[in-house]
């Protein structure tokens, strides 16, 4: 299990969040370093009480013989943000899996 709630982050404004003028200024000339370049610039360090995110990972593996294993885990991000844009984010993703072990090492 896996808990994380970080306490200052580094946000810059998605350019997929809203096409405004702002978007189209900073990547008008369709280059890839001048346009990430411009996306950092726009980013900024924040604390707590403006970004808050929240990161929970649960995770079991169950044996059913010393080749096969199934695993199950449970993921849920929460990223919620007043500045530059307000903004919320939650996911929940579940994963199922398996593993054959062709030798035991």
């Amino acid at each position: 299990m896996n808990l994380a709630l970080p306490v200052a982050s580094f946000n810059a404004r998605s350019p997929y969040m809203s096409q405004d003028d702002e978007f189209f200024q900073a990547i008008f000339h369709h280059k890839g370093l001048p346009t990430f370049i411009e996306y950092l610039r726009g980013g900024e360090f924040q604390s707590w009480g403006v970004s808050q995110s929240l990161d929970f990972d649960l995770g079991y593996t169950f044996a059913i013989s010393g080749a096969f294993d199934l695993k199950a885990s449970y993921w849920l991000s929460m990223n919620l943000n007043q500045v530059p844009n307000r903004f919320a984010s939650v996911e929940h993703i579940v994963y199922l899996g398996g593993k054959f072990k062709f030798w035991n090492s």
